[in-house]
């Protein structure tokens, strides 16, 4: 088994890799199997770090298989080190992965079903099918990422959310994740935390098989804004609320926390009382503690 091991790292180090850059046409026909769509590279520079293979790839973009003039995505470089799970698995896995300055389109249609990049991901298996891929890289590092969402599920309007800085390490079953980002449905910039485990017989990327912390911080959310493209159960007419705290999730449910939350000029539509519900000011502790199945 060992000389397995040491001949296809050598076969790798030797053979394999040094040949990458000099077959870009086949490196990108790859990459574009694997997502589905036409990937463009502007060049590939390869080397060995340690035990991985590393590389940095410059001038990568998706376009519009309909619309060639219409760039989907774009990457001015993106650096890293390839895992080994790659060679037993056949898709790309790596050990670190870090870009920044990348534009992605997005667009949510009709149906309810997500384009991401030129990438089509159905509406009830988008968060696995991504998630599940996502967590299973070591370690990734993005900054300054503006994602250029289309909705047409509701409006028809573009929102452009952008991801200052995200981190995700992982190992095994064990995730860690921090975010930061900007919205227009927020002020400031919005902060999110989290570090949980997936269930072995699980999907990662479904977070009711997540069992761990996540913590929140978002100030003022504009409800308003939140209501017109995405579903609440109340239907919002006004209003600003700010979330800090934390919560403990149980595969999937949750298992204590607290969040202090403030609101003003609250305004809600609510059937139950035949007439608007409102709310100037508010402020408000709130804690969840669990014993047993009693929440």
């Amino acid at each position: 088994f060992f000389g397995l091991l040491l001949t296809t790292h050598l076969a790798v180090r030797f053979v394999i890799w040094p040949q990458v850059e000099e077959n870009k046409a086949y490196f990108e026909q790859a990459l574009s199997q694997n997502v589905g769509t036409s990937v463009k590279i502007g060049d590939i520079k390869v080397a060995w770090s340690a035990l991985w293979p590393s590389f940095s790839i410059k001038n990568i973009s998706i376009t519009n298989q309909q619309y060639p003039h219409q760039e989907l995505l774009h990457i001015p470089e993106v650096t890293g080190r390839l895992s080994w799970e790659s060679i037993w698995h056949l898709k790309p896995y790596f050990h670190n992965l870090k870009f920044e300055n990348a534009a992605i389109e997005v667009t949510r249609d009709k149906n309810g079903n997500w384009d991401v990049a030129g990438i089509k991901l159905l509406k009830d298996s988008a968060g696995y099918t991504f998630g599940n891929w996502l967590f299973d890289q070591d370690n990734v590092h993005i900054t300054n990422a503006k994602i250029i969402w289309i909705d047409q599920l509701k409006q028809n309007l573009s929102h452009t959310v952008t991801i200052n800085h995200l981190q995700l390490n992982s190992s095994w079953f064990t995730h860690e994740i921090k975010l930061a980002i900007d919205s227009p449905w927020h002020e400031k910039t919005a902060h999110v935390e989290a570090k949980f485990r997936h269930s072995p017989f699980g999907d990662a990327g479904n977070w009711e098989d997540w069992s761990g912390k996540i913590g929140w911080d978002v100030k003022n959310v504009d409800l308003k804004k939140v209501s017109q493209i995405f579903d609440t159960p109340l239907k919002t007419i006004d209003g600003q609320i700010t979330v800090a705290g934390h919560t403990y999730l149980n595969n999937g449910l949750l298992d204590g926390g607290q969040t202090t939350l403030s609101g003003q000029n609250l305004y809600f539509d609510w059937d139950r009382f035949n007439q608007p519900l409102r709310i100037q000011l508010i402020e408000s502790h709130l804690e969840q503690s669990t014993q047993g199945s009693i929440m």
